[in-house]
């Protein structure tokens, strides 16, 4: 009788897990894009020469991790060919910052060259990036260009409106939206962040993370 309960129970537990991933995998072709237009008020006009940097937080409400898969910019013709590298602090939430190249900040990627031909927000190509964001948790994410060009955002220091954008459960904030009282939104020449408010203009896409094994295991 024991060993017919223990057959029933596993035939149910990898029912039940069989089924959650089926949902969990239909959930996770969903792919969820925010961007901030509509331009204006972010019209991505305002520059830094050389290599540089603009900062904003994405937060995750979801009760699941989510993964970054493609993040856009705000770029001109003269940023035609231009390599860009993404960093992220869990600490350094907000504020200034001498240097986004260094801890606390994490490199998460690098891109390839980017092919810009027109001006707009351009997908940046961070092939195959793929970065986990727990749930309820927030990053801080700093976006650098090292040239050619510069980094594009909107904001010389006033407000613009809205510095929050939602979708999918995660909240991307941006320029002068502050957490402890300090805005998250910097931007900064060299490694530096100096320079607020600064709304970073672009957008990212992301999705589910699916727990899931193949075969799965009960």
């Amino acid at each position: 009788m024991r060993k017919r309960h223990l057959i029933f129970f596993t035939r149910a537990a990898l029912y039940f897990v069989i089924v959650f991933c089926a949902i969990t995998s239909l959930v996770n072709a969903q792919t969820t894009t925010l961007t901030t237009l509509p331009n204006p008020p972010y019209n991505g006009g305002n520059t830094l020469t050389g290599p540089s940097q603009v900062t904003f937080v994405l937060s995750n409400t979801n009760p699941f991790p989510v993964n970054l898969t493609g993040i856009s910019s705000w770029c001109t013709t003269v940023e035609n060919g231009s390599i860009w590298q993404l960093y992220f602090t869990a600490t350094a939430l907000t504020g200034t910052s001498t240097d986004v190249t260094a801890a606390p900040w994490t490199l998460v990627g690098t891109s390839t060259a980017t092919t810009v031909t027109a001006a707009g927000i351009t997908p940046l190509n961070f092939a195959g990036l793929s970065f986990a964001i727990p749930a309820g948790t927030q990053y801080r994410f700093a976006l650098r260009n090292l040239g050619p060009g510069s980094t594009r955002y909107s904001g010389l220091g006033t407000a613009i409106a809205p510095n929050t954008f939602i979708g999918g459960g995660v909240n991307l904030h941006n320029g002068d939206f502050q957490i402890a009282g300090v805005n998250v939104g910097y931007s900064g020449s060299g490694t530096g962040l100096t320079l607020t408010p600064r709304y970073f203009t672009g957008a990212v896409s992301f999705a589910p993370a699916g727990p899931c094994t193949n075969p799965p295991t009960a």
